[in-house]
């Protein structure tokens, strides 16, 4: 699911730009939680709750705290840099300030279906799996974790290791039901004891591969083949292309 935010203090704005994304998401079935946020300063506040958001649209003429403030503190206080900010504005003449915070989009209102289409077409051509969130049962807690951040998955017996940048962890159940179940395509099985996430490839050969945190792990000899052709195969290479990976 893609969690997006509308943030601006005209309310029937926000409620035209939630029907607007609501009715791409029906449309193309891409699932969406829409939050409308009033005032920069309500937005914050949930956000420091730990409700994060994948895309948010951002009025830049808010009344105290407005749009380019909010995007310096998510881009430099609270050194985020996942979640993509589309501005939106009546007046034109924002570029320079808007450059600093890195926005995905800049939109000039009125806004319409199709602008809002169009930027999430291109947020979805552009990040095809970051929407994506394995969810998983801890110590008797619901957790999420972004697909993405997922470097490979190793089953050891009737526990699962989950391998991503910050660590690991160990969860109860089997690695082919994770996968079926859960896992994108992105993954591929290069041993019977793991699962790797091509996206965080930076060398391979036809005997293992090296992951972006060094890990080297061993393709075992009957899937060889299999894992090759699928490395090399077009569409994986498109998509180690576009994450700056190259093969060896």
């Amino acid at each position: 699911m893609i969690r997006i935010a509308v943030i601006d203090d005209d309310q029937l704005f926000c409620a035209e730009c939630e029907r607007f994304i609501l009715a791409y998401s029906n449309v193309n079935k891409t699932k969406m939680d829409v939050e409308v946020f009033n005032s920069g300063e309500s937005f914050m506040d949930f956000w420091h709750l730990e409700h994060q958001f994948d895309l948010i649209f951002l009025d830049i003429e808010l009344y105290e705290m407005n749009g380019i403030e909010i995007g310096r503190i998510l881009r430099k206080s609270e050194h985020n840099h996942q979640v993509q900010i589309v501005y939106v504005s009546a007046k034109e003449n924002y570029a320079m300030d808007l450059f600093r915070n890195r926005p995905f989009d800049f939109l000039v209102k009125p806004i319409t279906q199709d602008h809002i289409s169009a930027v999430l077409n291109e947020y979805l051509l552009e990040f095809p799996q970051e929407h994506l969130y394995f969810e998983y049962v801890f110590e008797r807690k619901n957790y999420k974790l972004l697909i993405s951040k997922i470097l490979y998955v190793q089953s050891n017996r009737k526990k699962v290791t989950i391998v991503t940048d910050d660590g690991s962890f160990e969860i109860y159940g089997k690695l082919e039901e994770i996968l079926e179940k859960q896992l994108s395509a992105l993954f591929i099985r290069i041993h019977r004891c793991y699962a790797i996430n091509i996206q965080h490839i930076t060398e391979f050969s036809f005997q293992d591969v090296v992951l972006t945190n060094g890990e080297r792990l061993p393709i075992s000899r009957p899937l060889q083949k299999d894992v090759s052709e699928q490395l090399l195969s077009l569409e994986h290479y498109k998509i180690l292309s576009r994450s700056g990976l190259n093969e060896s």
